[in-house]
Parts: C-alpha cells; structure tokens; sequence
C-alpha cells in the first residue's frame, strides 16, 4: 500500500527550501555578490547621456523653463533647500544620519543646476 505524504509535510518541505535557500551563505558572502554584480552592470554600460535644454519655442522648453528656472533656481527652491537644510540640523539630536542626509539634501537642491551642468559636461565628455 501506497501512502501519500500529508499536507503538512509538504508545506514544510517549501518552508525549508525557500526560507533557508540563502542560510549557508554568510554575511560576507552575499554582500560580495551584491557588490561584484553591481560593479559588472556598471561595466557593461557603453555610454551615458544627459538632458539636453529642449529647443526655445517647444512645450517642453515652457515646462523646463517654469521647472527648472523659475521654480528650481528661483526663490522656491532656495527655500526648499534651505527649509530641508534646517529641518536636518534640527535631527541632530535624535540622528546623526537623518542630519548628515538632510543638509546633504538641501545642499543638492539649492546647487542643482550647477550640478545637472556639471554632469552634462562630464557625460558629453564620454
């Protein structure tokens, strides 16, 4: 007589494999997986490109226009940035990290056409 393996066990069976298909791997191991698969994708790319200034005259020349210049160079992303700026020196006391990120983050919003320049540059370099 042929007996069929319960449900139970087969549910256990799928726990193990999926659950600790990964366990033998340590620490270690796994991020030096991530870390060389990272780096391959980063070799395999052939180029970069950047976002040119759209054409005076199109829509989206009028949209980059309000965007970037007026809104993202203007008083409101000076303020944004700032705002973000202060919000992160006031984390300092619950976290270092939140603090560092956000003066980071506001330093990058009130010098981002500077930095979408320089990254222009580096791109068309390439």
């Amino acid at each position: 007589m042929v007996t069929q393996p319960s449900v139970g066990a087969l549910n256990n069976t799928k726990a193990l494999f999926f659950n600790n298909s990964f366990h033998h791997f340590s620490r270690l191991k796994k991020v030096s997986i991530v870390l060389i698969s990272t780096m391959a994708s980063l070799f395999l790319v052939s180029h970069a490109q950047a976002i040119a200034i759209p054409a005076a005259g199109s829509f989206a020349f009028d949209v980059y226009d309000v965007v970037v210049t007026q809104v993202l160079q203007g008083p409101i992303g000076f303020v944004g940035g700032l705002a973000v700026i202060v919000i992160g020196a006031a984390q300092l006391t619950k976290s270092w990290v939140l603090a560092i990120l956000g003066i980071i983050s506001g330093t990058v919003i009130i010098r981002a056409d500077a930095i979408v320049a320089s990254l222009g540059m580096v791109t068309t370099a390439i």
